[in-house]
């Protein structure tokens, strides 16, 4: 078994323990998605529990405890193990505990990285809990199901043939290039000779000749080039953008805009890389062997010397490139955080301003900001410091050959214009070489941006399946129970027979289930136990897009497009008959007399020039556009006043007196419905 330490840096503030846990699965030689491990350990705003790394740390093939060591010593525990710390701001943190050597300890961070830590001072920060696990069957190895490699080859296999003729333009425009490079020294030698003019003319004619080919060739490298770029688009945003917005919602709800939308940003990395990957890789190491061998053909003697220094070169390169790669995810991470933050208080500004926060969300903002500037600040000094040196090694190896080459010409060994020529031609070995270092910061970059964007590529999507044939009838729930982190249970084996057609009310106290129930209905959250049937199916026999189409579910927490009214409602449905029924229903026209144009009226970005009750109007009739035979409808009327929302629900009955309806609401509304269920732990029917 390896004992290398497995470095998992985490990529979020409260992914510590997934990335403990993701470390010692690699250990063991296994793999699973950190994003899977997020789902299955629940990890959320506020972070992970022992409890849950450990559970599922069990679904991985482990077996484990969770302990607290009173007198702290860790000295007969089985390693690597995740240890639990408490720093003195008050802020906890989950490392690995790989190794134990006198009193020092060896710890995997995932905030940092592999980190040295005398006992002592681990002892001040160790809450003294730790999870011990130790594989019980063959650790759980799922495919990876993309790679940097893979990725690359297959975007070479789909362009095969453009990418075919760009490196045959480049490679002739290689040839026309150093041809063009023994210009003077052949017209030099000609002069000196004494040839005829007529021969003259002629050499100069097909020099000529190689210059516009070279820009000839060179257009349609560019041309093929940007057409490759197009298709990488094509492949990489739409399918990126459809994975995306085929995850399943706790997935995405789990992430913040800001996150996800940083990914969804650093798809162009790859993109851009991928472009210069392979003109570095294929066509600039192509012009440096064949630049390489005209140098050999000319001098052997100074190309061995040019060779040593450009072998200096790249071994520089190659040793500062863990450190640079560690300096990327670092910045990245500040990146991150940042534009989160930034997104989140853009959309809290209402309330900002109203609350006069102002001033401590600037605060906030800024040192969010401070810390990214501060990080980039160090990271360009870093970059400016290796660049320093690479450019001192390479002016000194044009310093050396000219130098050498002058020595050779002193001995009569070498020529002047030989030389002159020699330094021209040095010029496409060493630029090329110099292009394909300078790689190495940006592959490390592309690989901590594939990675982040990997974490939603390796997760699985929703399997909406066929449209089948639903059979209405009662809705019968039977001892369900439901934990959102699989501790807290917020329904427990609740049970409930609505019957079909039924028009019901759910009333009870926020947190006590109502909206779990009717999420569940509609699939959006999946059963922990128990059954949920529709006449004598159960809902998990159908497929999700079945479910969808005929249980709509409408909460309280839905958005509106930048749009107009009528797009708003409309919502990719052409039925200008439903339109205008669902209009009547939900009062639209009330809303559109009041503006300018009327249903054209254009909704701003954050909703802000309609109020909350015409919102939810709108948002309701978008709901009513599709056919159904349950309709959910989750604290869907909360912002309308009490009249209003009357004459809407006798509206939503009297129009669907077929269907089953399901309203949940804290309003007294209950003459409206035929029966009133409280939720509150008892199947209390009032």
């Amino acid at each position: 078994m390896k004992r290398k330490i497995i470095i998992e840096c985490q990529k979020d503030v409260k992914d510590c323990g997934p990335c403990c846990l993701s470390s010692i699965i690699k250990f063991y030689d296994g793999y699973v998605p950190l994003e899977k491990i997020r789902m299955d350990t629940f990890t959320s705003y506020e972070g992970v529990s022992a409890y849950h790394i450990l559970k599922a740390a069990e679904k991985y093939g482990f077996d484990g405890f969770v302990k607290k060591s009173n007198n702290k010593n860790l000295s007969e525990i089985i390693l690597p193990a995740i240890v639990h710390v408490i720093y003195k701001n008050g802020l906890t943190h989950f490392m690995c505990l790989y190794e134990i050597k006198g009193n020092n300890y060896i710890l995997m961070d995932p905030s940092k990285g592999k980190i040295k830590m005398a006992k002592s001072d681990f002892d001040e920060i160790f809450s003294g809990v730790f999870i011990e696990l130790f594989p019980k069957n063959k650790i759980i190895l799922l495919e990876k199901s993309n790679s940097i490699y893979n990725l690359f080859f297959k975007i070479i296999l789909d362009n095969k043939k453009l990418c075919i003729n760009t490196l045959l333009c480049s490679i002739l425009l290689t040839v026309f290039t150093i041809s063009s490079g023994f210009y003077y020294k052949i017209i030099n030698e000609m002069l000196a000779n004494n040839y005829y003019e007529n021969k003259i003319k002629l050499i100069i004619f097909l020099f000529l000749i190689l210059m516009l080919l070279k820009v000839v060739f060179n257009y349609f490298k560019s041309y093929y080039e940007n057409h490759i770029n197009k298709n990488i688009d094509i492949s990489i945003y739409d399918n990126y953008i459809t994975h995306l917005f085929n995850l399943p919602f706790n997935v995405i709800s789990s992430r913040t805009t800001g996150e996800i939308m940083t990914r969804i940003n650093e798809l162009s990395s790859i993109k851009n890389l991928f472009s210069e990957i392979f003109i570095s890789c294929f066509l600039d190491l192509f012009i440096a062997f064949t630049a390489f061998c005209v140098l050999c053909f000319i001098n052997i003697r100074l190309t061995i010397i040019l060779c040593i220094i450009m072998l200096i070169y790249i071994l520089f390169s190659l040793m500062v490139n863990p450190y640079l790669y560690k300096r990327i995810r670092k910045n990245i991470d500040y990146q991150t955080e940042f534009n989160s933050t930034l997104i989140e208080n853009i959309n809290m500004m209402c309330s900002i301003k109203n609350l006069d926060k102002t001033k401590p969300v600037l605060n906030h903002i800024e040192e969010k900001n401070s810390n990214l500037i501060f990080d980039n600040y160090r990271f360009l000094n870093f970059i400016n410091f290796i660049q320093f040196i690479q450019s001192f090694i390479l002016e000194n190896s044009e310093f050396i050959i000219t130098a050498t080459g002058v020595y050779l010409i002193i001995k009569n060994n070498y020529s002047l214009l030989s030389l002159i020529t020699f330094n021209m031609i040095m010029s496409y070995f060493k630029e090329p070489i110099k292009r394909f270092v300078d790689l190495f910061p940006k592959y490390n970059f592309f690989r901590a941006s594939f990675r982040k964007v990997c974490d939603f590529v390796d997760i699985k999507q929703e399997y909406l399946g066929k449209l089948e044939d639903f059979q209405s009838g009662d809705i019968k729930i039977n001892n369900v129970s439901f934990s959102y982190n699989d501790f807290n249970l917020i329904l427990d084996d609740y049970s409930l027979v609505i019957k079909q057609n039924e028009k019901v009310m759910i009333k009870g106290q926020s947190g006590k289930g109502k909206s779990t129930l009717c999420k569940l209905l509609n699939r959006s959250l999946e059963l922990n136990n128990g059954s949920i049937l529709i006449g004598e199916k159960n809902i998990n026999d159908y497929s999700l897009k079945t479910i969808r189409n005929n249980i709509i579910y409408v909460g309280q927490k839905e958005f509106l497009y930048t749009d107009t009214i009528k797009n708003n409602i409309m919502f990719y449905n052409d039925d200008l008959e439903t339109f205008d029924k669902v209009c009547k229903i939900c009062l639209i026209d009330e809303i559109v007399e009041k503006r300018k144009f009327r249903y054209d009226f254009g909704v701003c970005n954050d909703s802000s020039n309609i109020s909350g009750g015409e919102k939810q109007r709108i948002i309701l009739a978008r709901g009513l556009m599709n056919n159904f035979e349950v309709l959910i409808l989750d604290e869907a009327l909360s912002e309308t006043d009490y009249e209003m929302e009357a004459k809407i629900i006798k509206n939503i009955l009297k129009s669907y007196p077929d269907k089953t309806i399901l309203y949940i609401s804290h309003k007294k509304q209950d003459n409206l419905f035929e029966r009133v269920i409280e939720i509150g732990g008892k199947n209390e029917l009032l």
